[in-house]
């Protein structure tokens, strides 16, 4: 089981990296790399934890808000996107993986209220383009 959970972690820090990809070429400054949330070591602009349930990237939002809306929904989809290219890549003999790999990408594009995830970013952003409260 121990297995899985790091393979787990690889997969969001991959899933993570698709997201500061697209941020960097999009030109957008990032201010920290986020793996775990519970006790960290902040090493220079990374926050890394023995207890991984979630990873993220926080940004300059002022580089971020000065992008177009396509450019915006290339850095939200870039994540997933990373996860399904994995999905791909796996050999299908590699089921579990290809599991974990599928369920971090597509729960990261349902759009939670109450989490800040991929899908719901996505939905504020073309709400917030269409000038809708959301």
């Amino acid at each position: 089981m121990f297995k899985y959970y790091i393979f787990f972690i690889i997969i969001s820090i991959l899933h993570e990296l698709g997201h500061f990809i697209a941020l960097k070429f999009f030109k957008v400054k990032v201010d920290r790399i986020v793996i775990g949330n519970v006790i960290y070591k902040k090493i220079k602009k990374i926050r890394l934890s023995p207890i991984v349930l979630t990873c993220y990237i926080d940004f300059s939002s002022k580089g971020y808000e000065k992008l177009n809306l396509f450019a915006k929904l290339i850095i939200i989809i870039s994540g997933p996107l990373m996860n399904f290219i994995i999905f791909i890549l796996l050999p299908k003999e590699q089921v579990v993986y290809k599991f974990i790999t599928l369920l971090v990408g597509v729960s990261s594009l349902m759009p939670v209220p109450f989490f800040n995830t991929d899908g719901m970013n996505a939905i504020k952003e073309i709400l917030k383009y269409k000038k809708v409260k959301v």
